[in-house]
């Protein structure tokens, strides 16, 4: 079986595909196009602290990614393995 990659992009996909479940549709006005009514968001890019927002996520993201797919090696390795055992035999 060769799923190396499947697998990752699999769970990434579902992911994706239930949190746009989650969301409810509503109303477009004048304020979301004009963008005035996030004032955490304009605080956090006005102190400058948005970029520390944005590193600790893209971190957190790329250290996630590189532990599911180092796990996803590990598993085919030792899928190999036992393949190699169980033909051995």
């Amino acid at each position: 079986m060769k799923h190396t990659l499947s697998i990752p992009l699999l769970a990434i996909g579902m992911f994706l595909s239930t949190s746009l479940w989650a969301q409810e549709k509503h109303k477009i006005d004048e304020n979301d196009y004009a963008n005035q009514s996030v004032e955490m968001a304009d605080g956090f890019r006005a102190e400058g602290k948005i970029y520390v927002v944005v590193a600790v996520m893209v971190a957190l993201l790329g250290g996630f990614t590189f532990y599911v797919v180092r796990m996803d090696m590990k598993v085919t390795g030792l899928e190999k393995k036992v393949e190699e055992f169980l033909q051995g035999k």
